[in-house]
């Protein structure tokens, strides 16, 4: 990587107790081959293992890497407003702390499509799973470039964080999103309401480890998921301002808690599976007779 004041992007990486994989990230960043500077910030959120000594060890040695060491945990939104607040240069990327990069070009060859192609805010690639068990996942082949709309990525966020290069929109943040549960797709949202490109090169530079750490899966995570949709959703239809995408928002919000319902029978909330369920029955009635099917067999599956 070069290093000069006149930097391009900010690498932002979010770091929590992962001494295990710290390493790999940072190499995987700091062996990018570009002719433009880059700026590596780490905002680590009160480790309590030894990603601090790590992170200072790694400081001494690379200038280019920022790092805010918090002394105590102030939580995943928190630190990742924070990171974005301090985001200064024309273009943000993501990896991290227990992801890595495995593609030497990935920023170059990113930067360079965005500076060709000036309606395009967003760019992903693709990226390899790799599970606790060690255990791979490839990703399935897309076109050369898949290309998204601001509505596409309503109902559903298409984007591994590790592996997105956007523009700085330099978005004021809403107080709402403190709640959230996750930062990456709300901020997205937010950058691309006006009608600018979501796209995905059909290339893999990323592994994207699966099940670790926050995304370690629970007994009821698929629940809390679906709240955590539904809180983005509902603060979206309040705040946002692409009032023509409300039908897609509606119908996404119908979907989760359609999909809550279900998930409620099966981990034995059923109160909360018949409130829903009545909600949605009489709010619905052109969908009335799938609401039916899915609660009645939810409940007898279970």
């Amino acid at each position: 990587m070069i290093c000069s004041k006149d930097e391009l992007l900010t690498v932002v990486v979010l770091t929590y107790n992962q001494e295990q994989f710290i390493q790999q990230t940072l190499d995987g960043i700091l062996n990018q081959e570009t002719d433009f500077s880059f700026r590596i910030l780490v905002c680590d959120d009160g480790s309590q293992d030894d990603t601090h000594y790590i992170l200072k060890k790694y400081q001494e040695k690379y200038p280019a890497i920022d790092l805010i060491l918090r002394d105590k945990n102030i939580g995943i939104l928190p630190n990742f407003i924070d990171a974005i607040s301090k985001c200064d240069k024309e273009f943000i990327a993501f990896c991290d702390g227990d992801d890595y990069w495995i593609d030497r070009r990935k920023l170059a060859t990113q930067i360079d499509y965005l500076k060709a192609h000036r309606t395009t805010d967003i760019l992903g690639t693709q990226a390899s799973i790799l599970f606790p068990d060690n255990k791979w996942k490839e990703p399935p082949q897309l076109e050369q470039v898949k290309s998204y709309s601001y509505e596409d990525l309503i109902a559903s966020n298409m984007l591994l964080a590790s592996t997105v290069v956007m523009r700085n929109k330099h978005v004021n943040l809403p107080e709402w999103l403190m709640k959230s549960s996750y930062g990456d797709w709300p901020l997205y949202l937010l950058s691309v309401e006006n009608g600018q490109d979501i796209r995905v090169l059909n290339k893999v530079t990323t592994v994207y480890r699966k099940s670790i750490g926050v995304t370690k899966k629970t007994a009821t995570s698929d629940i809390k998921f679906l709240k955590a949709d539904l809180y983005i959703y509902e603060n979206l239809m309040k705040n946002h301002l692409k009032h023509d995408s409300d039908a897609v928002i509606i119908n996404q919000i119908f979907e989760r808690n359609y999909l809550l319902m279900g998930n409620y029978n099966k981990h034995d909330y059923f109160l909360n599976s018949f409130k829903l369920f009545i909600s949605l029955f009489f709010n619905n009635l052109n969908q009335s007779g799938r609401i039916f099917k899915r609660y009645f067999k939810t409940i007898i599956k279970r």
